[in-house]
């Protein structure tokens, strides 16, 4: 401990002989003591030395008692609790609480909604975290011009010739050992693609700019033309989504899907590209679906996000992860690459 905060430290020790050690699940009671020992032996509690207090003496429990940032008084401040400020049963102040950082997330409203940011909060947030709360002064106004979308030009993908050409050299490394199982039969290009669909993609089913080529591939998974490979953590998403995006599931028959199950080696992968910087630990959802998909082999995983996954930088760094922890790569597409690739092999054969 610094020089400077051994009075802190003392005044530490005599709290917890005060109140007990803890542990304490209402920080604000620990500091209510703190105050009154401040005032007994002149220990002034600085916003510097409250931080000191937090850092060494608190952890995160969701059991605990929401920490009170500020109270004002009922008669000059309303009570919003969309704003953050919460009013007790028949009290006569409006109570501020410290947000949890770990939940703070950022959400994209369009400019033209119903409404604004209140509706769109009350509407798709408050049902599911009924004490949520949003700042005014965090709120931008603006464009967000996605470049990935508008100028990613994508590397064309491999074609039939390429794939029979690595089999073979493969099938010569293993002195023939795929040609037993097999039995020798010719290469057949007629077999199901298997397609990792993210969430992104259903919910293009309903969207003016991405409807068309996301419906003309549930097309084909609705007729068995491909495969469609969900997962535990795709169905969590869908749960969320509008009824009618859920609906796009249930149009795809049973036989035509394939579940995959979100295994411990699944979650290790998870883990390596978020350690490896390839993704964010914030973005675990999506490091789940990479994961899914090299994991199930997958011939291709579509998808209409830009920012986190059809973008070459981040397919490299995906990549170069799988190759270093033994998965192949993995080819992740929009829907509208894959609708186009399959026309033009319909086209050839």
């Amino acid at each position: 401990r610094e020089a400077d905060d051994d009075p802190l430290a003392d005044a530490a020790d005599r709290v917890a002989a005060s109140i007990g050690p803890g542990p304490h699940l209402d920080f604000n009671h620990v500091l209510a003591a703190f105050d009154a020992d401040r005032a007994e032996h002149g220990v002034k509690r600085t916003a510097r030395r409250t931080r000191l207090l937090r850092t060494a003496l608190t952890e995160r429990d969701e059991a605990a008692e929401p920490l009170v940032r500020q109270v004002h008084d009922r008669r000059t401040v309303e009570p919003d609790p969309l704003r953050g400020r919460f009013a007790p049963a028949d009290a006569r102040w409006v109570v501020e609480y410290e947000p949890d950082p770990d939940l703070r997330d950022v959400e994209q409203i369009p400019l033209a909604e119903q409404g604004g940011v209140e509706a769109f909060l009350t509407r798709e947030v408050l049902p599911w975290a009924p004490d949520a709360w949003y700042l005014p002064d965090s709120v931008k106004v603006g464009y967000e011009i996605n470049f990935n979308r508008h100028f990613y030009r994508p590397p064309p993908m491999r074609t039939l010739a390429e794939i029979r050409a690595d089999i073979l050299t493969l099938e010569r490394e293993t002195e023939g050992l795929l040609e037993e199982i097999v039995a020798a039969e010719p290469i057949s290009i007629a077999r199901k693609l298997r397609v990792y669909a993210d969430t992104s993609v259903f919910g293009g089913c309903e969207d003016d700019e991405f409807r068309r080529p996301s419906r003309r591939l549930f097309d084909q998974f609705m007729g068995g033309d491909m495969i469609l490979l969900l997962s535990a953590v795709t169905l969590n998403e869908l749960e969320r989504a509008p009824e009618r995006v859920r609906a796009v599931l249930h149009s795809v028959p049973e036989e035509h899907t394939e579940f995959i199950d979100l295994s411990s080696e699944v979650e290790k992968l998870a883990k390596h590209y978020i350690d490896d910087g390839a993704i964010s630990s914030k973005m675990l959802a999506d490091a789940l679906h990479l994961a899914l998909a090299t994991s199930a082999r997958a011939d291709v995983l579509v998808s209409w996000n830009f920012r986190h996954m059809v973008n070459l930088k981040r397919v490299r760094a995906y990549n170069s992860v799988n190759l270093k922890n033994g998965h192949q790569r993995l080819d992740i597409r929009t829907p509208r690459e894959v609708m186009d690739d399959a026309q033009v092999r319909s086209q050839e054969l």
